[in-house]
């Protein structure tokens, strides 16, 4: 029993000393509390202090930290605002470029047909030039005798007429298109004695055929022969006084450029005097003068020359030919600012005369 009341005393002890132990912990502990609290004061008055000092500048700061904040916010919606705009640019444009894209497919089909159609038509063109010259190189040697007979020698009263309404002007040239055998050329210079001529046609055998048995001594200086194109001359602009041409622009596709190519080559207030063959309307003698066209002269043309088809086209191109006045219309439109015309033998015949402006 006693040692159950020592053992008992021991452990209050231990207990008295652990609490004892334990205060002396709390009062550490608040003592450390309080030291904590008044350092923390301490540093809470250095704190404002500095504040105090620094606050002009804290306060600058934030409010550049501030206004930087808002820039950058007002810069992020602007981009935003932008890229919305852009987006909305790009499929604006996306839908015109579309839309381009379609018209130019569109435009790109139609200059294709357009070209197609302009490659054919000259290519068409080209081959008539070739034909046309071959046909009346084949006829040269009884060329100039079938024109007087089927004619019955009016041609020469034809071109005669032509050739008086050249005027001569600065250049001292005229140019002969379609000059053929050179009957309109030699008479030219036979006719003014100060003009020089340059004599062209597609067919070369005409040409040499002229040089060969037309031209006299002495005249050769004054005439030029060149193989051309009335649609392509390969003359420069402005170099003649007046463009001369006999039974040629009929057989010209498309005629529009060789009349064009006449008002380029000529000097202002220079001649273009062109002859040529048109339907006849006149009551009575219109039907007969066709059917001279139609049958009698392919018939004495085949006596001949042993060739009808170069007189049918012959008719064709006379009855397909516009009448006097629609064939001034187009000279207006080349550009001539005056036109006329002078019919012969019923409108047989007749010489239009356009004037450069």
């Amino acid at each position: 029993m006693m040692s159950d009341m020592s053992e008992q005393k021991c452990a209050q002890d231990v207990d008295a000393q652990g609490a004892a132990a334990e205060n002396s912990g709390a009062a550490d502990k608040a003592e450390g509390a309080q030291a904590a609290e008044a350092a923390a004061a301490a540093a809470a008055t250095d704190a404002a202090e500095t504040e105090r000092r620094e606050g002009g500048a804290s306060s600058e700061r934030a409010e550049g930290a501030q206004a930087a904040t808002e820039e950058k916010v007002d810069g992020a919606t602007d981009g935003a605002a932008a890229e919305n705009s852009g987006a909305a640019d790009k499929a604006e444009g996306a839908s015109s470029s579309s839309e381009a894209s379609v018209q130019r497919e569109g435009g790109t089909e139609n200059a294709s047909a357009g070209e197609t159609s302009g490659a054919f038509e000259s290519a068409s063109s080209d081959a008539h030039t070739r034909n046309v010259s071959e046909m009346f190189g084949r006829m040269t040697p009884w060329y100039d005798l079938q024109n007087r007979v089927f004619s019955l020698f009016l041609d020469c009263w034809w071109r005669h007429n032509l050739v008086n309404a050249v005027v001569p002007g600065p250049t001292g040239l005229v140019i002969d298109m379609a000059s053929g055998t050179l009957d309109v050329a030699l008479a030219v210079i036979r006719r003014y004695p100060e003009l020089r001529v340059c004599a062209t046609d597609i067919c070369e055998p005409m040409l040499r055929y002229g040089e060969e048995h037309k031209i006299r001594a002495g005249e050769r200086s004054r005439i030029t022969t060149m193989v051309a194109d009335a649609r392509h001359m390969p003359l420069p602009d402005g170099c003649a006084d007046a463009v001369t041409m006999a039974f040629g622009i009929r057989n010209v596709r498309p005629r529009m450029e060789a009349l064009r190519e006449m008002h380029r080559l000529l000097v202002p207030g220079g001649r273009a005097c062109i002859l040529e063959f048109a339907p006849v309307s006149a009551p009575l003698f219109g039907p007969a003068y066709h059917w001279y066209l139609r049958r009698i002269m392919p018939k004495l043309a085949g006596l001949v020359s042993r060739s009808t088809s170069a007189y049918d086209y012959f008719a064709d191109t006379i009855e397909n030919f516009p009448k006097p006045a629609a064939f001034s219309e187009e000279l207006r439109e080349a550009g001539f600012a005056f036109v006329q015309h002078i019919p012969f033998t019923l409108g047989v015949a007749n010489l239009h005369i356009a004037v450069r402006g």
